[in-house]
């Protein structure tokens, strides 16, 4: 069924601990409190009215709303300052003068990292960014987006890149952290529960892999899908019975064994395109995409 609110489907569903769902288009934010069937948009204040700073949107799995908003210093320099808000971007707590990256993460914990690939560190705050620790010296210069984060509520986290194979993985919400590289580069890498880590082969019809490591990239298993013409594999969600759930263009796979195997699951009307968060809502319902429209199962 269509879940109608959000402008268009190319929007980043957010979920949150405290079971509010956003969803953040480019042009405008909503928010619903019954899992994605009815929606609100809220309207956010700009931290600069002068506009003289180019302000970026940052809603965290928390449930805090942040912004980071950049200006020119006037010696070719850029300034970022990082803020927060507690109450849906009505008003705004500037929280650091001087943030030394430009891409901010919270974790369901509420504990933020900090990415800075061109310089290869990645900080951590525990206060709400007012100060930060460098947790990792050797990060390597990923180009992330934003669907290539896999953050689990229990505190692992993966980041991956989408043009190469390399990827950083951590179990205590971005405290350590180990490398690793995928079996492919044209791929998508996604994190189930239990911290095994799956990439889905992005080469398409009419064989597509999947790989599976619960080593942290250390070995990998290979599972082989025979879908077809225009078939190929998409993503991947963690359901909250512990099953994993596998979309294709065409067909869906349920997994009960923490991606080993893969069963056809047998649908009844056209599916989604894609899943629009990894994790299930705490109801159990899931959020997808279909013809740009947001769809809820």
């Amino acid at each position: 069924e269509e879940a109608k609110g959000p402008y268009g489907g190319r929007v980043a569903v957010v979920p949150t601990h405290t079971n509010v769902v956003y969803a953040h288009h480019a042009f405008s934010v909503n928010r619903s409190d019954d899992y994605g069937e009815h929606w609100e948009r809220i309207f956010i204040t700009e931290v600069d009215s002068t506009d003289y700073g180019e302000e970026e949107l940052i809603i965290g799995a928390a449930g805090n709303f942040y912004k980071i908003v950049s200006y020119f210093d006037g010696n070719s320099s850029i300034v970022r300052k990082l803020f927060i808000s507690n109450d849906e971007g009505q008003s705004w707590v500037v929280k650091n003068n001087d943030l030394p990256f430009n891409r901010v993460l919270e974790a369901s914990s509420g504990i933020l990292l900090g990415l800075d690939p061109p310089n290869g560190k990645i900080f951590r705050s525990s206060n709400s960014g007012a100060t930060w620790q460098v947790v990792y010296n050797s990060f390597f210069p990923l180009i992330f987006g934003s669907s290539y984060i896999s953050a689990a509520p229990n505190g692992k986290i993966l980041l991956s890149s989408y043009v190469s194979n390399e990827f950083l993985y951590s179990e205590n919400d971005g405290l350590t952290w180990l490398e690793g590289e995928t079996p492919s580069v044209f791929s998508h890498s996604y994190l189930a529960s239990s911290g095994t880590i799956l990439v889905v082969e992005e080469l398409g019809e009419p064989l597509s892999d999947l790989y599976r490591s619960a080593d942290a990239g250390s070995t990998w298993d290979t599972t082989t899908f025979n879908l077809g013409p225009n078939g190929y594999l998409n993503n991947i969600v963690n359901l909250n019975n512990g099953n994993l759930l596998l979309s294709s263009g065409s067909n869906l796979f349920t997994s009960d064994n923490d991606g080993i195997t893969w069963n056809p699951l047998p649908v009844s009307a056209e599916q989604a395109y894609g899943f629009s968060i990894n994790f299930a809502l705490p109801n159990g319902d899931i959020i997808g995409v279909h013809k740009e429209a947001l769809v809820r199962s």
